[in-house]
């Protein structure tokens, strides 16, 4: 038995690839996810076997904070100063 585990189900892609690998090898995958989005899934009526909330919102994780780019989230915003 594994468990596959992921922090979000948007379409599906991610987890579905890693559970079919590990049956693939001989093992019985379980997936767990924090958020599953099931408005975004690509897999029919296949859902994670766990997960934490439903929701269709954009979720941004605390690892994903420190990343660089245009969607870029500031914990402590820079003070404003004239």
């Amino acid at each position: 038995r594994t468990l596959v585990v992921d922090d979000v189900w948007g379409h599906g892609r991610t987890i579905t690839a890693v559970r079919n690998r590990v049956s693939a090898a001989g093992g019985l995958p379980y997936t767990c996810v924090l958020h599953f989005n099931p408005y975004r899934n690509l897999f029919g009526s296949y859902r994670p076997d766990y997960y934490a909330a439903i929701t269709d919102a954009h979720i941004i994780y605390p690892w994903e904070v420190d990343r660089d780019g245009p969607d870029k989230v500031f914990l402590n915003p820079p003070s404003q100063t004239s």
